[in-house]
């Protein structure tokens, strides 16, 4: 003998049904989290016959997705840090974000900015590594400030931090 279950005796064990996104409208509509935060999904099943049952009311609701977050990068105060040039050669790591995503999105960095930008020694990898492409011995700068940003495919401008780099140590040639 086999078993039949209600469906919605089952369902009614589940107080609340989460959906952060849908790409595919429902009744005509995309779900939007900006336009309605919950949507009440009105249900109504048939058995193989025909006879209809009753109509049952599930809430749905909307989660708004939030930005990626940050583990070692701070808005106030700033992030700070200070390299001591011989250490770092060209292609040397000199820090890493990192940071995650509650949704458990893929979380992309990026460097938006670096002033100087003329002079500027970093870039930044997706992955949150920020390394040298030159050499900082001879470097003529000390003092840098990136803006960075940690983002997921939903939330395309969050605030930047703020990175300063100070570089101390350095040997600038002078000519006599």
């Amino acid at each position: 003998m086999s078993h039949i279950y209600d469906a919605f005796t089952t369902a009614r064990f589940l107080s609340v049904w989460v959906i952060y996104y849908v790409s595919e409208a429902v009744a005509g509509r995309s779900l939007s989290y900006d336009t309605n935060p919950f949507y009440n999904l009105h249900i109504e099943y048939s058995d193989a016959a025909g006879v209809k049952g009753a109509e049952k009311i599930f809430t749905v609701h909307i989660n708004d997705n939030k930005a990626p977050t940050s583990d070692n990068l701070s808005r106030l105060p700033i992030t700070k840090l200070s390299l001591v040039a011989k250490d770092f050669s060209a292609t040397d790591t000199v820090f890493t974000a990192t940071g995650g995503d509650v949704e458990n999105d893929y979380v992309i960095y990026s460097m938006l900015s670096c002033t100087p930008n003329a002079t500027c020694p970093f870039i930044m990898s997706p992955n949150g590594t920020i390394v040298t492409n030159a050499d900082l011995h001879s470097y003529p700068n000390n003092s840098f400030q990136l803006s960075v940003v940690a983002t997921d495919k939903y939330n395309k401008n969050p605030t930047p931090y703020t990175v300063i780099v100070e570089i101390t140590g350095q040997y600038i040639e002078t000519t006599r």
